[in-house]
C-alpha cells in the first residue's frame, strides 16, 4: 500500500506485468479485484485500475467481468469499519 500511494498503481502494474505468467493472470486479477471490491463497491478510480490491469495483462475482459460479478456477490453488504 505504501508503494501504491507513493508511486501509483499504474507504475506498479507497468513494472510488474511482464513477471506474471499466463497461468497466473486469472489468480492475479481475482486477488486484485478482491481488494478493489472489499467494500462491495467498485468506484471510478478502482474501475480505472481494474481496466488498466486487464489491458496491461492483455487479458480477456469477459473473464475479468465475471470475476467482478462474483466478487460483488461475495462482498455484498461488507462495510468499512474505522476506529
Amino acid at each position: 500500500m505504501t508503494a501504491q500511494k507513493r508511486i501509483g498503481s499504474k507504475v506498479i502494474i507497468d513494472s510488474s506485468v511482464s513477471l506474471v505468467s499466463e497461468e497466473g493472470k486469472p489468480t492475479l486479477v481475482a486477488l486484485v479485484m478482491e481488494l478493489l471490491l472489499a467494500d462491495g463497491i467498485l468506484g471510478d478510480q478502482e474501475q480505472e485500475v481494474a481496466e488498466y490491469l486487464s489491458e496491461s495483462l492483455r487479458w480477456e475482459s469477459t473473464l475479468a467481468h465475471r470475476i467482478v460479478e462474483v466478487m460483488l456477490i461475495k462482498n455484498k453488504g461488507n462495510v468499512v469499519i474505522v476506529d
